[in-house]
């Protein structure tokens, strides 16, 4: 009888914690900048920058919490996928930190992905450190979904 229902737990528990949030887009805005800056203590700065198309494209991204990967769709097509490192939540606020591959020096590389449910804001980052420079790209035209 206790494993029983030390299964029914479990089952309960994954199925609680079950997320897939979806963030569809079609227009950004990139900022780059000399420093480490891995927080959104420069999204001030990024949101003077002018916006742009992603080339009559429609993004989305899936971030699948349950099974920690995410999914980068560009007009349908599947065309980046990885691992999640790690996720956070506060309140409305995911911080989701993904494994990533530098693509100038093929070296591990940690990107994040803010998303502001309350706010519709999305926008993901990541440092270079081998020049010392933190890029930003922040989604506009946004659709966030989050299911449970």
């Amino acid at each position: 009888m206790k494993t029983l229902i030390l299964i029914f737990a479990i089952l309960v528990s994954t199925f609680t914690f079950t997320q897939v949030i979806t963030v569809k887009y079609t227009k950004t805005k990139a900022f780059n900048s000399i420093g480490d800056h891995t927080s959104t203590d420069h999204l001030s700065l990024a949101k003077s920058t002018p916006i742009y198309d992603v080339g009559g494209s429609t993004c989305l991204k899936v971030i699948d919490l349950n099974e920690n990967m995410f999914y980068f769709y560009e007009n349908q097509v599947l065309t980046f996928s990885a691992k999640i490192k790690s996720h956070e939540k506060n309140k409305n606020v995911y911080k989701i930190l993904i494994d990533d591959t530098n693509i100038f020096t093929g070296l591990p590389l940690v990107t994040y992905q803010y998303i502001d449910v309350s706010k519709n804001e999305s926008f993901y980052g990541w440092y270079y450190d081998f020049n010392n420079t933190t890029w930003l790209n922040m989604e506009y035209d946004n659709k966030i979904t989050v299911s449970k």
